[in-house]
């Protein structure tokens, strides 16, 4: 069996259904294999950036690893922004590409791609050894899900046509998660975050990716209805309890002016799974009297503005906003907050730009 061929094998058993890139030499023999598997769909792009993106998009939407795959040289070179943009979204996504000839500095398509693909933040991983070859699929893979960024999974062109013993019993990466267990807030912080929620009297509750991807969706709900909250969510979670009856919609630069005034009157924002950064704070402008509770699974975490929330809970976003809510239910706190009926009037509307357009049948209104 070929390095490609096992290669192919590998991210065949890693999941990989639905492959984006644009063929080229460097990567023509791991294509021709993937095409051999009947599950495999591999969906062309015209541009390198773009089938990274594809891959971005795929794995945001799935929750799965994305993968694409694209040549050596420029056709890395020509995805660099795009790995910027994966990288700063903590997307998980494995970009499959070669390498030129050994000892061949002088052919057109030879450059650092190491350098050039730590420069974007993104991982890299260059295999050597057909001996590699398929532990290095397992390692992009582990890498990719749990550092939350893209890596570069680069197999020079001498090495793909070399013999290799394919792994018939190949370990895949979800094996490198078993025994993970989720983080149970401390009690100590819960209990302060508690006491700051029960203290307000307009609060809003902001879910982000985290919150989404944890399942905390449901309990945030109850959490949001039992203290009259608002509902907001960031920019890659929006659409999250979109049919809920006070829904703000996205919080921060997106945000309606109705949703803005809204916000200048909240005195808590209990963020789950969001990393609050300067977008979705507004480079700090948004909530400028409300007290934060940040509610995320890593160890601590500084909001956009460069500071702490005032009250930071490590955990779980789906269980410590369950624990939250019910911690809150034992303490008998409940409040109309924002949930009156001028509020709902004004979120009515808030969203709908007055301007009129005539849209073309087939095309869609950017704004819908």
């Amino acid at each position: 069996m070929k390095v490609y061929e096992a290669v192919a094998n590998a991210f065949v058993k890693e999941g990989a259904k639905t492959v984006f890139g644009l063929l080229g030499d460097g990567n023509l023999s791991w294509v021709a294999a993937m095409s051999r598997h009947p599950a495999v769909r591999l969906i062309d792009a015209r541009d390198e950036g773009a089938a990274l993106l594809m891959a971005e998009g795929w794995a945001r939407a799935t929750g799965e690893v994305g993968v694409c795959n694209v040549t050596q040289g420029p056709g890395l070179t020509r995805m660099t922004t795009s790995l910027v943009t994966a990288t700063r979204s903590r997307s998980p996504v494995v970009v499959y590409t070669s390498k030129t000839h050994f000892n061949d500095e002088h052919v057109n398509q030879a450059i650092n791609q190491e350098r050039l693909v730590s420069a974007t933040g993104a991982g890299y991983v260059e295999v050597l050894t057909p001996a590699y070859a398929e532990d290095a699929v397992r390692q992009a893979f582990y890498r990719a899900r749990m550092e939350s960024r893209p890596v570069v999974l680069c197999y020079p062109l001498d090495i793909q046509d070399w013999d290799c013993d394919g792994d018939d019993d190949y370990q895949t990466s979800a094996t490198l998660f078993t025994g993970q267990q989720r983080i149970r807030p401390a009690q100590d912080r819960l209990e302060e975050a508690a006491k700051i929620v029960a203290a307000s009297r307009k609060p809003v509750v902001l879910l982000g990716r985290g919150a989404v991807r944890s399942g905390a969706v449901d309990s945030a709900g109850r959490l949001a209805k039992r203290i009259g909250a608002l509902i907001a969510t960031t920019l890659v979670a929006k659409g999250t309890l979109a049919g809920a009856e006070y829904h703000a919609g996205i919080a921060g630069l997106f945000s309606t002016r109705t949703v803005m005034q809204l916000f200048d009157e909240a005195d808590c924002v209990i963020a789950i799974g969001a990393s609050l950064n300067q977008h979705t704070l507004a480079g700090g402008l948004l909530f400028p009297k409300a007290r934060i509770v940040h509610i995320d699974a890593t160890r601590t975490m500084l909001m956009g503005n460069d500071r702490l929330a005032h009250c930071y809970v490590q955990g779980d976003a789906a269980i410590t906003t369950q624990a939250l809510e019910e911690l809150l239910a034992q303490q008998g706190v409940s409040g109309e907050g924002f949930r009156t009926p001028a509020v709902r009037r004004a979120l009515l509307n808030s969203d709908r730009d007055p301007a009129e357009y005539e849209i073309e049948p087939g095309t869609v209104d950017p704004r819908e």
